[in-house]
């Protein structure tokens, strides 16, 4: 049984090969480490919090986080992974502590450049990760029928 597969398939995803496990992984893990970060901001607002919820939340980041190491790892890439404590500028904006300070809708059409360059393999790893996190902070649409066309 491939690593990670009962956490993908909880997700309904289907595991495939390393390069579609690692992308799937590090997509869950961005969208687990927002929903935190959120989580985070809420308890110190003072806000109510289901315990139960939160365990769930930190248990599955946990996991996306180490599924996602697992297969960068196995797909033997130079670059360090992203981390949302680094200061990332752009024209207009900048991904700052995890969250965009400046025009938004620019840091979305950056990233989104950013992810298509990484599909011509004109950026690294690294910044298809900074483009995804910032598309998935921002609630936008992801095209991810690229897993289903290249295989590594």
């Amino acid at each position: 049984m491939m690593k990670g597969s009962q956490f993908f398939r909880k997700h309904g995803i289907e595991p495939f090969d390393v390069y579609v496990n690692y992308h799937y992984a590090y997509a869950l893990y961005a969208l687990y480490l927002i929903a935190a970060m959120q989580l985070a901001e809420d308890v110190e607002d003072g806000l109510c919090i289901d315990e139960m919820e939160a365990v769930i939340l930190l248990e599955n980041l946990s996991e996306a986080e180490e599924l996602m190491k697992y297969y960068r790892e196995r797909m033997e890439t130079k670059y360090a992974g992203f981390d949302i404590a680094e200061k990332i500028t752009m024209k207009g904006c900048r991904l700052e502590q995890g969250k965009i300070v400046g025009n938004a809708e620019d840091a979305a059409r950056i990233a989104g450049m950013w992810i298509q360059n990484y599909h011509s393999n004109r950026v690294n790893l690294f910044i298809y990760e900074v483009g995804i996190y910032i598309l998935l902070f921002l609630q936008k649409e992801i095209d991810f029928s690229f897993l289903a066309r290249k295989r590594v």
